[in-house]
């Protein structure tokens, strides 16, 4: 692996190197995610407004502190507050949630199960 590529996002992303460049879409990685620069693991889900996370509004639901648990140890994480944001639509026809780091990046875990509930209660 040449220097540059050490250092490049697709290697942070789990990339290999390719002369063929990543287009528009969805893109599966070879290899796992370093995550070891991840300070904050955040939940973003597309149909929330409100959201403050380190001061900026953001679509973030949840913002999870990454080193409570040693790298590579499940996070197991359960809000003790919870915390109902505004819908940004009145039609669901799609929800998307993202864990991205503190960065806004997208974490690519591989290989993991993961869960998210989301509560939609009408007031």
């Amino acid at each position: 692996m040449d220097r540059a590529h050490a250092h490049s996002i697709t290697n942070f992303l789990g990339f290999t190197k390719s002369t063929t460049p990543l287009g528009k879409g969805y893109h599966l990685a070879n290899n796992t995610a370093v995550i070891s620069n991840v300070h904050t693991v955040d939940l973003e889900c597309n149909i929330i407004q409100g959201g403050i996370v380190r001061g900026e509004e953001k679509q973030i639901i949840y913002d999870i502190p990454s080193f409570t648990v040693p790298i590579g140890s499940k996070i197991i994480e359960q809000p003790q507050n919870i915390n109902y944001f505004p819908l940004n639509t009145t039609l669901l026809d799609e929800i998307t949630v993202r864990i991205l780091d503190q960065d806004g990046n997208l974490i690519n875990i591989p290989g993991e199960r993961k869960f998210c509930s989301l509560k939609i209660i009408q007031v």
